[in-house]
């Protein structure tokens, strides 16, 4: 298990403005996913969220997401450390997450991304 990249989040409106300025600032090309729920983008170290139906609480009230090799592994390590885990592993648009609560209501959001997307992302 191991962390492999964090991300600074943005809630925002609307996914062109912001990974269009971020694509420039940083040369990269966006990774992008939707689900009919969430659409997001990752981009220069950014993790966009646009919630398209439906609400995203407690996700984007996550300080920071880690990008991770094994969210099995992760989730057992925070359960057995009773950390409280908020949202159990579940898929999302680019692979699969959780949220747990770390340290006195602080949220962090962990992500084993899938193959297409790991394979951008590195």
């Amino acid at each position: 298990m191991k962390i492999l990249k964090s991300l600074t989040r943005y809630a925002v409106d609307g996914l062109d403005g912001p990974v269009d300025l971020f694509e420039a600032l940083s040369g990269e090309t966006a990774i992008r996913a939707g689900n009919g729920f969430t659409d997001v983008a990752i981009v220069g170290g950014v993790l966009f969220a646009v919630a398209t139906d439906g609400p995203v609480e407690p996700a984007a009230r996550a300080r920071a997401v880690f990008v991770v090799d094994d969210l099995d592994a992760v989730e057992a390590a925070l359960t057995a450390r009773y950390v409280g885990v908020i949202v159990p592993a579940a898929e999302v648009p680019l692979g699969r997450r959780l949220v747990a609560e770390i340290s006195d209501g602080e949220l962090a959001e962990f992500i084993q991304l899938n193959p297409e997307a790991a394979a951008v992302l590195h």
